[in-house]
């Protein structure tokens, strides 16, 4: 096992660590750390030395505290894959083919505030497919009423079914 490194005092981002706390589910040393917006939370090492956490996810005490797991925040992060990362699998379908999603919509506080809470049952749809996200086209939509508004499939040329 390897030794222990002390993060007491050191600062990661926008968090300070504050005292060790023990492990995690995974055998992870995790440490107790005050963000620069007053809260604390608990982080494992590797999260702090690797970089991928460096705040308490505040936005530096903005509204949007702790949406980062709740289902409005999973649609918008999967529009921005689907739109912006040519990597995504998915890509081809949407940011592939033009569709764009607005200035505004790329916070995700902005849009939160014009789509507020994803209710049960329903996912991110835009009213026109041809069209990107913006507020005038999007609005939450169960799977059967996304069927109805879906692109039809384009037929291969030497496809004579």
């Amino acid at each position: 096992m390897p030794p222990l490194v002390d993060l007491f005092g050191q600062v990661f981002g926008k968090l300070t660590v504050m005292v060790r706390v023990g492990t995690d589910g995974h055998g992870n040393v995790t440490w107790k750390c005050r963000c620069e917006c007053g809260e604390t939370t608990v982080v494992s090492c590797n999260s702090l030395r690797s970089g991928k956490t460096t705040s308490c996810t505040c936005s530096m005490g903005s509204w949007t505290h702790r949406k980062s797991e709740t289902g409005a925040y999973r649609s918008w992060a999967g529009m921005l894959q689907r739109c912006k990362n040519s990597n995504n699998p998915r890509y081809k379908d949407w940011g592939g083919r033009g569709i764009t999603i607005c200035e505004r919509w790329l916070k995700f506080e902005n849009f939160y505030k014009d789509m507020g809470d994803r209710p049960v049952g329903k996912t991110l749809d835009r009213r026109n497919n041809s069209l990107g996200y913006f507020k005038r086209n999007c609005m939450w939509s169960t799977p059967k009423e996304q069927a109805q508004r879906r692109r039809p499939k384009m037929r291969r040329k030497n496809d004579n079914t």
